[in-house]
C-alpha cells in the first residue's frame, strides 16, 4: 500500500497519478521512471504495470526507496545521473514508456530527452509533467525552484544542479 502523502504531507506526483496513467496507456509493460525521488510514484505505478525501474540522482532518496518499496515484485531502484543514463540501466534497456514528474527541470532538458528517446521501444512513449518556463524568462522561474524549494531540503542544491547543468543550460532553461 502507498501512503497518500509523503513524509512532509504532501501528495506530489500522487495526485496526478490517475491522468499519467491515462497518458502511460494500458498496453505498457515496462517503464522508467526519471527522477523517481523516494519511490511513491513509481510503487504506485508498479501496482498496474509488470516491470518498473525508478532512477534518480539522490542516493538517500534511492535508498530509501529502496527499502520502502524494493520488496515489489517487478520493481527496482538505481540510483544514477540522467545525463548518463546509458551506464544506469544499460546501453540495450528499451522501456514502452518513460515518466518524469516534476524533475525534468533540474536537467539539461534537450540532452535528457535525446537520451531518453534511445532506450524507448518502437511506438514507445515519453510522459512529461512538470514546470514550463518561457525562454525568454527562465533563468527566474529555474533560481526560484533552486533557492526556494530545493534548497529547503538540501542547502547545496543549486550549487550541485549549476554545476550538473551549466550555467548557460541554466540561464536557457
Amino acid at each position: 500500500m502507498i501512503p497518500e502523502k509523503d513524509d512532509n504531507g504532501l501528495d506530489g506526483a500522487l495526485s496526478l497519478l490517475p491522468l499519467i496513467l491515462g497518458e502511460v496507456g494500458n498496453d505498457c509493460e515496462d517503464l522508467l521512471e526519471l527522477g523517481c525521488g523516494k519511490g511513491r510514484l513509481a510503487a504506485s505505478m508498479s501496482e498496474k504495470i509488470a516491470r518498473v525501474t525508478g532512477v534518480d540522482i539522490d542516493p538517500v532518496a534511492v535508498t530509501q526507496a529502496k527499502a520502502n518499496y524494493g520488496h515489489e515484485p517487478g520493481l527496482r531502484f538505481l540510483q544514477g545521473d540522467a545525463h548518463n543514463l546509458r551506464e544506469v540501466i544499460g546501453h540495450e534497456s528499451k522501456f514502452d514508456c518513460i515518466i518524469s514528474a516534476f524533475a525534468l527541470h533540474h536537467m539539461a532538458i534537450k540532452v535528457v530527452l535525446s537520451i531518453l528517446k534511445a532506450h524507448l521501444r518502437s511506438k514507445g512513449r515519453v510522459v512529461i509533467v512538470d514546470f514550463y518556463a518561457n525562454h525568454k524568462e527562465a533563468l527566474l522561474p529555474y533560481l526560484v525552484d533552486q533557492l526556494c524549494f530545493s534548497s529547503v531540503k538540501d542547502f547545496g542544491s543549486t550549487k550541485k544542479s549549476l554545476s550538473r547543468i551549466g550555467p548557460a543550460n541554466a540561464a536557457r532553461y
